[in-house]
């Protein structure tokens, strides 16, 4: 929605870098909850991957550890999992877009804002 709201504005290179960094942590999700998986079957491998590209992986991760499922498959135990999907999250989502939106602050007129 905020990369939309750009767009409407007139500020399509802001709403590409938005955008940009919120696919950038979907992807860095997805890979790093490939590997965790890796010792999985292909199925729950790949489920897991593609809930993470849809943007689930830390609800889902969240809930495993919410629910105290243990697996010793795994390449991290679950509360560290969900720690490195939130950091993820943070370092390529979080952080660059509250740049970008104190730039578009630092650069709108008082009577803008």
């Amino acid at each position: 929605l905020v990369a939309k709201s750009y767009y409407d504005a007139g500020e399509s290179g802001t709403a590409q870098a938005t955008a940009g960094f919120a696919i950038l942590a979907i992807i860095a999700q997805a890979v790093f909850t490939f590997f965790q998986y890796s010792k999985k079957p292909w199925k729950e491998q790949g489920g897991r991957t593609l809930a993470a590209l849809l943007g689930l992986g830390p609800l889902i991760e969240g809930l495993s550890v919410w629910t105290g499922k243990e697996d010793s498959d795994l390449l991290l135990p679950g509360p560290q999992m969900y720690a490195v999907m939130k950091g993820l999250e943070i370092a390529f989502e979080s952080i660059p877009e509250s740049i970008i939106q104190l730039l578009g602050l630092l650069k709108a007129k008082a009577g803008d804002i």
